[in-house]
């Protein structure tokens, strides 16, 4: 018996009780990524019975992950423009909505970014220099669901009856323990039911970075996660493994294997594919409002010999410098906010009349810190 503890599940079959000191919004509403189940083609499909006549298509849902079809027949009609789908693209409903961070508590205030991580986690112009630890840490808590097509039904241990029966794999194992036996993972002798897979981070920063360096450039919103493949760990039928291969051929190797691993383990449900990239949403940002100043002022004197619009502490030739006689250092945390209290425009009617939104931004100061050594 194996229990993943996370958040707020034990496993996969076992939720912790909510108590009342802990519950938050998010918990029932990760994101505007679980609008991804609405159903987009009851009204205007394509789809035709054998009299001719065009009906709706219930079964279509809003496209909140990557699109995997090649071909204009299998591929989701609300992926990007760049994909071969729609522009725009149906991930960017996502950023009409607005997620604060409030855990551990109350981080995000009046749209501003505290909590968030940003995912261009390059440094411009430095792009050499890769900080994607952030997304590391916000991509390790999940898990994605994958359910093979062999696993529909899967022979059980024997059961209380005396005999074997045939199970579901939405089934427990054994029923006949307390608390009951599920499927593992466990490589050694284990079941090897990998039907929840931690992310391959390195694979999947990857393909970020290469986002990142092609012609699309920096990402624009969080929501184009949406078009990133969340690779799961290399285990038992995986996409493919990513040890010892270069870099740049990640990228095209990830994504046609990708679609063949989301073939293969069609049993998916959609929600349960899109589930990963809604609790990832609401943690990202790609402009970040807080930011980290540090600074070095110092008060001069002016030596009398050197002009007044120039500073020099240096002596050249034994001539008169300015001196320094007092210095200040330290770091401030500073927070890019938008004032609530003043007249916002109304953006919903005639948004290209208005003011930008980056006009209202204000400025203020959470901490301040004096280096002393």
């Amino acid at each position: 018996q194996r229990f993943m503890r996370n958040a707020y599940f034990r496993n996969q079959y076992m939720q912790i009780p909510v108590t009342e000191a802990y519950f938050t919004p998010n918990r029932m509403i990760s994101s505007p990524g679980m609008f991804g189940s609405l159903s987009t083609g009851i009204w205007g499909g394509q789809s035709k019975l054998r009299d001719g006549t065009v009906h709706g298509e219930p079964w279509r849902t809003l496209l909140f992950r990557p699109n995997v079809g090649s071909t204009a027949a299998n591929r989701h009609p609300g992926a990007p423009g760049s994909d071969g789908g729609a522009d725009p693209a149906d991930h960017y409903i996502m950023d009409l909505f607005w997620m604060p961070i409030v855990e551990p508590y109350a981080i995000s205030d009046s749209y501003a970014t505290a909590g968030k991580i940003n995912m261009n986690f390059q440094i411009v112009p430095f792009t050499y220099i890769t900080r994607a630890t952030a997304m590391y840490a916000a991509m390790k808590g999940e898990l994605i669901t994958c359910v093979p097509r062999t696993d529909v039904k899967i022979r059980d241990v024997k059961q209380r009856t005396g005999g074997n029966q045939t199970k579901s794999y939405k089934q427990i194992k054994d029923e006949s323990q307390w608390p009951p036996i599920f499927f593992n993972d466990d490589k050694n002798g284990g079941d090897r039911k990998y039907w929840q897979r931690y992310i391959d981070l390195k694979v999947t920063t990857a393909l970020m970075k290469n986002k990142m360096d092609g012609e699309a450039g920096i990402f624009r919103t969080a929501s184009q996660i949406c078009e990133v493949h969340l690779v799961p760990q290399s285990i038992a039928e995986a996409p493919f493994n990513p040890v010892g291969m270069n870099e740049d051929t990640i990228p095209s190797v990830a994504k046609s294997n990708m679609a063949k691993f989301w073939s293969d383990h069609a049993l998916t449900g959609d929600n349960s594919r899109e589930r990963p990239y809604a609790n990832l949403y609401q943690k990202l940002t790609t402009r970040s409002n807080t930011y980290r100043v540090y600074f070095r002022a110092q008060a001069l004197k002016k030596a009398r010999s050197l002009d007044p619009g120039q500073v020099s502490t240096v002596s050249v030739s034994g001539s008169s410098t300015d001196t320094v006689i007092a210095e200040y250092r330290g770091s401030a945390l500073i927070e890019r906010y938008l004032d609530l209290s003043s007249d916002l425009p109304n953006y919903a009617v005639d948004p290209f009349s208005k003011q930008p939104l980056d006009a209202f931004y204000r400025y203020r100061v959470l901490e301040a810190k004096q280096f002393a050594p």
